[in-house]
């Protein structure tokens, strides 16, 4: 069979349907998708963002000096248990202490050998570890003596 010029005509439209369908589905997902991907990444760098601050910009030794002192009072001062950790989220109890309150961690876990210090929240946890004293510790970046940074990503930054 030979191609007539009206079939090559009507061929050529449909190619030109078909790329601009394709285009126009491509700009709907970006336009669609702009937002989502806009927060996810602003929330990485807010998270990044965070991190330093936790790395660089407090006084770790102070902290944990807060942090042990409201441990000996509320868990260390009795033998140690084997009980669940105490989970403290009262942002008021943080607001006490001015090197905790310039962080502003979400929530802390009391256990019988150390206290983790939360700022992340649902999507990432990161946070520093104090160990009582006389416990090296362990953790991702140590920050001081008993004194680690933690972080579910592996990541200091």
């Amino acid at each position: 069979m030979v191609r007539t010029n009206g079939m090559k005509r009507r061929s050529s439209v449909w190619i030109w349907v078909v790329i601009t369908v394709l285009t126009g589905a491509v700009v709907a997902t970006a336009v669609v998708l702009s937002e989502p991907l806009s927060f996810v990444f602003g929330l990485r760098r807010a998270v990044a963002a965070k991190k330093r601050q936790v790395l660089n910009q407090i006084d770790h030794a102070a902290v944990a000096d807060a942090v042990r002192e409201l441990a000996r009072e509320r868990r260390w001062s009795t033998p140690p248990s084997g009980e669940p950790p105490e989970y403290i989220r009262n942002p008021e109890l943080f607001l006490t202490t001015p090197s905790l309150r310039s962080v502003k961690p979400t929530a802390m876990r009391l256990f019988d050998d150390r206290a983790e210090i939360e700022f992340g929240g649902a999507l990432m946890h990161f946070g520093i570890i104090i160990y009582r004293d006389g416990i090296p510790g362990h953790g991702l970046k140590e920050l001081g003596p008993g004194i680690w940074f933690y972080s579910e990503d592996g990541r200091t930054r």
